[in-house]
């Protein structure tokens, strides 16, 4: 005040309460509160999963955390999406795909509702099929998703197909992610 001294604090989308802040020497300086206030509503949740079922996918794993006996890249892919379908709310929205050298649809795209048993029914019933054909599935996927301005999920081992068709690459292991492309970077 007699030096003409000041502070001056910016901040962003991670800052403030989302920065650490709260209970710190500025907090106390700051005329603003640390609190996110207002009602929280957590919008709901639209998803369209394909899931290759193809031949292929009956190449063993080995054991797996959780899985006893080994499992295969299928057994995978349906507890992926059991997954998935398990952690949706009622008013959120799943549809799931099925392809080897056809698709199927296993669930067209719904309100989740009290269908989840279900929908996992089905998925967990999905077999060891044919050959593998991504593109007449992503194109079948490609028109729900465009319709309703959503995202696909397409869960694969055949990564040549997935580079191909996809705009995002998503590697995991033991629940980590170990790499995470998206857009131009993928080329």
């Amino acid at each position: 005040r007699d030096y003409g001294g000041g502070f001056l604090v910016t901040g962003g989308p991670d800052s403030y309460k989302l920065g650490m802040y709260e209970d710190t020497a500025i907090e106390t300086v700051l005329p603003v509160s640390m609190e996110i206030e207002g009602s929280y509503e957590v919008p709901s949740v639209s998803m369209v999963m394909a899931i290759d079922h193809s031949g292929s996918m009956s190449s063993m794993m080995g054991d797996v955390s959780g899985m006893t006996g080994g499992v295969n890249s299928l057994d995978l892919a349906k507890n992926a999406a059991v997954g998935a379908v398990e952690n949706l709310r009622a008013e959120d929205y799943v549809g799931v795909l099925a392809f080897d050298d056809t698709y199927t649809w296993l669930q067209t795209l719904t309100r989740v509702g009290d269908q989840k048993e279900d929908i996992t029914s089905r998925i967990l019933s999905l077999a060891i099929g044919g050959g593998t054909s991504i593109y007449p599935a992503l194109e079948e996927s490609f028109k729900v998703v465009k319709d309703s301005s959503l995202t696909c999920l397409m869960v694969t081992h055949n990564m040549q197909s997935a580079l191909d068709f996809g705009n995002r690459t998503l590697m995991m292991d033991a629940g980590r992610i170990l790499l995470d492309i998206a857009g131009e970077e993928r080329t």
